[in-house]
């Protein structure tokens, strides 16, 4: 009588044969990382055409529920798959690790998903720029992450290094992006698209009516560097340079103040003629607006004046107008002057605004005399002189 056969647990008999049971193996998950709160179905089969039964290890990462898991917090989950085989086929005890990280829009912060902060840009208000003009311009968005802004149209424009300038006559396109960071969702890009005049072609007269700031006169334009330079020589101040490229800036910026009988370095987005362009310019320059009995009468010279003894400020602290004028790195300085209808003061027809650029964001020039700088100075011509001025030094060493 044959001897019964018995097989190794890892055998089945068959035909009075043991033959080693079928190892099956699995294929990955399909998905290589789960998201904080989503939840995923659990559907997976052997090669041998078994059903997987799942389970967590890190049951406070993740959870399965049936064929469902759940991401439940960061970090590292492991699942525990099994497949208990058949009488031919070797049962499976197997695991895998998954990363459970924040959703795209979100940030990890104490090891708990954020929802990332949305963001928008507000689109330049700019009604025309000129042919061979230099005009500072830059912009943040909802979030205060600085915008970058590109040139779609190098034929009439070209951004670099917060200036705008007009290179042709047409039409000017801007795009502005900001693609936020850790914390802060990219913004919706934006494009602005305004107007390039040939300089030379345009009105010497401002259109309050159409926002246009005109031009100034050369005669404006002289004496605005001749007298600054006079009052610098006084102080033994090197002479500075009149930028021309910067002119319309300084127009735009004194549209501004004229157009809206303002004086301010800050003007609001909804005042008449606003342009982001006269608004940058507002922050960069030294302003004044006036009441006038008679249009153009006004000059810089005058300005010039008022601006070294600067009377109208009345504090230790705020004259700024004349230590901007005496700033011994500035080297060159582009003027603006433009009259419109008076409308707050009623007993004058007319305001002027004007506006002188002194704040250069990207010129960083360090190198000056050493010396004193001082308000009056040796015999000082009574005309910069005001009773009760207040007084001021500046040294460097």
């Amino acid at each position: 009588m044959p001897k019964p056969v018995t097989c190794v647990e890892s055998q089945y008999l068959e035909e009075g044969v043991c033959k080693n049971k079928v190892v099956q193996n699995i294929q990955s998950l399909p998905f290589s990382t789960l998201i904080q709160g989503q939840s995923y179905p659990l559907s997976l089969q052997t090669d041998q055409g078994l059903a997987v039964t799942f389970s967590s290890n890190t049951p406070n990462i993740c959870s399965v529920n049936g064929s469902e898991l759940k991401a439940l917090k960061v970090g590292q989950c492991t699942l525990g798959l099994t497949q208990a085989g058949t009488a031919k086929v070797l049962p499976l005890n197997s695991s895998m690790t998954v990363n459970v990280t924040c959703a795209a829009d979100q940030y990890l912060e104490n090891n708990v998903c954020v929802n990332k902060l949305k963001q928008t840009i507000v689109p330049f208000k700019m009604k025309y720029i000129l042919t061979e003009s230099v005009y500072s311009l830059d912009t943040e968005s909802s979030a205060k992450l600085p915008v970058t802004i590109s040139s779609l149209s190098t034929a009439t424009c070209t951004y670099s290094n917060g200036e705008l300038k007009g290179s042709g006559a047409g039409t000017c396109t801007l795009k502005l992006t900001q693609e936020g960071d850790a914390k802060t969702l990219a913004a919706q890009s934006q494009t602005i698209s305004f107007d390039v005049f040939k300089g030379s072609s345009m009105s010497d007269a401002p259109d309050i009516n159409n926002c246009y700031a005109g031009k100034l006169s050369a005669k404006f334009r002289n004496e605005f560097l001749n007298e600054l330079n006079t009052v610098r020589a006084l102080h033994g101040l090197p002479s500075i340079t009149y930028d021309y490229a910067r002119e319309d800036e300084m127009m735009q910026t004194a549209l501004i103040l004229a157009a809206n009988n303002i004086l301010t370095h800050y003007p609001e987005a909804n005042t008449n003629c606003y342009s982001d362009i006269g608004a940058v310019g507002a922050r960069t320059s030294s302003l004044e607006m006036g009441v006038r009995q008679n249009k153009n009468d006004y000059s810089p010279a005058e300005s010039i004046t008022n601006m070294v003894h600067d009377k109208l400020n009345l504090f230790a602290g705020d004259v700024g107008h004349r230590l901007w004028m005496l700033n011994p790195f500035l080297q060159k300085s582009a003027y603006g002057s433009v009259n419109a209808p008076s409308f707050k003061d009623t007993r004058f027809p007319y305001v002027v605004g004007t506006s002188y650029k002194v704040v250069y964001p990207f010129n960083h020039t360090t190198t000056a005399p050493l010396g004193v700088i001082a308000y009056p100075y040796h015999n000082y011509p009574a005309k910069y002189y005001m009773a009760g001025s207040i007084l001021s030094i500046s040294v460097l060493t």
